[in-house]
């Protein structure tokens, strides 16, 4: 059994090319279904994908290696779709996942097509109107895409039932689906410590209340995406306001310039100032208690001074992208929760009653998403897993 194993989850995709790309008319890769054990669904888009990567013709030949450069670890599935490669898409999902993405027992129809922008160029986008789309900024109408394909999405639970695949199948494993870390609460934390995660999580969430707020006024997804990106532009300027700011204590011109940039993005919401001074508390609270932290060495041995981090560490660009993902699944598994997951991964592959065209498996320990002291564990128990349903197993390492 051809088994592909590797750390960055995206660097299956060439496998998976060749494996759907077959002579024989029983397994057209129109209908090649992706068994899919994760944490994470994968199933986002790139926001400036050169759709022409996917579009092999006689000027463009398919290169596997730009592809690869061009997608991350949760952007490769529907590219690949559109590429004509999966049909169907079946998400086992462990009980942490969360509901920022798709939710358990629900089958989805997901739209994949190229839009024409106004400049001349042309990206992908999906045409599933979900927050996990939009607030990503790639969704887009169905009738403004062309060239679209469906793919069919079914999110399982690990309390369900997998039904029969009848099509040719692709087995894919990450294995953060046995335990998983969101490294960027892990790296806040050892940087700035728990309660600065937890300021963060509070400015977060408020932030992801306001978005809501904004959309909800909307008369239509494109001007709810419109203001949504107008927002986001705000909450970022109203970050560096903050954290830049000089000095221990920040000065109420400050707060009321960062206040006023909030709040004009908020024109028409009921309440708009209040959210927008909300948020700007928040991140004002999170700076003074970083501020007031005892100095530490950092990871290259220099030492910071209430808050004077060497490196990009008290950044708010870095600041921002952790907060946005601080909603991404966060646990770390015992032995006999793993070993649980284990048996219920045995039974769900030995119900499909045929064997899957491809197996891919990605470690996620480089990303700091599978706890770097599990992997070996996980990974050779799945691995023996795999071959006791399939017999000996063809292994390409790659990483």
């Amino acid at each position: 059994m051809k088994t592909i194993l590797v750390d960055d989850h995206h660097h299956v995709v060439p496998f998976v090319l060749e494996a759907t790309t077959s002579g024989d008319a029983s397994q057209p890769a129109s209908q090649v279904t992706v068994v899919h054990f994760d944490s994470h669904s994968d199933l986002l888009l790139p926001r400036s994908l050169d759709p022409s990567l996917l579009a092999p013709d006689g000027t463009s030949p398919f290169n596997p290696v730009d592809l690869v450069d061009a997608l991350g670890i949760g952007d490769f599935w529907l590219p690949l779709a559109f590429a004509g490669r999966v049909a169907r898409f079946v998400w086992v999902q462990p009980p942490w996942a969360t509901d920022r993405e798709f939710h358990q027992g629900r089958s989805y129809d997901i739209g994949v097509g190229i839009l024409d922008r106004p400049d001349g160029s042309s990206v992908l986008r999906a045409s599933l109107l979900h927050p996990f789309y939009v607030d990503e900024f790639v969704w887009a109408p169905r009738e403004t895409l062309r060239d679209v394909r469906s793919v069919r999405l079914d999110v399982l639970s690990t309390t369900g039932t997998l039904q029969q695949i009848q099509t040719p199948f692709i087995l894919d494993i990450d294995l953060d689906f046995f335990s998983t870390n969101n490294p960027f609460k892990v790296q806040v934390e050892d940087v700035f410590g728990t309660e600065a995660w937890e300021q963060l999580e509070r400015v977060y969430q408020a932030r992801a209340g306001t978005i809501a707020a904004v959309s909800s006024l909307t008369g239509s997804a494109e001007s709810a995406i419109r203001q949504h990106s107008v927002l986001s532009a705000a909450l970022r300027t109203v970050a560096e306001v903050i954290i830049d700011a000089d000095g221990d204590l920040i000065d109420d011109r400050t707060i009321a310039r960062a206040t006023r940039i909030l709040s004009s993005s908020l024109d028409g919401v009921s309440g708009g100032e209040a959210l927008a001074k909300q948020h700007v508390d928040l991140l004002v609270s999170m700076r003074k208690h970083i501020l007031t932290m005892p100095s530490r060495t950092d990871s290259d041995g220099a030492e910071g001074e209430g808050g004077q981090w060497s490196g990009d560490y008290w950044d708010a660009e870095w600041i921002d992208t952790c907060g946005c993902m601080h909603d991404l699944p966060h646990r770390r598994s015992s032995r006999d929760d793993v070993d649980g997951m284990l048996r219920f991964l045995k039974a769900a592959i030995e119900h499909i009653v045929h064997k899957p065209i491809l197996v891919t498996v990605a470690r996620s320990v480089g990303d700091n998403f599978t706890p770097a002291d599990q992997v070996g564990y996980l990974q050779d128990s799945v691995l023996k897993l795999v071959q006791a349903s399939y017999g000996p197993l063809d292994i390409e390492q790659m990483y």
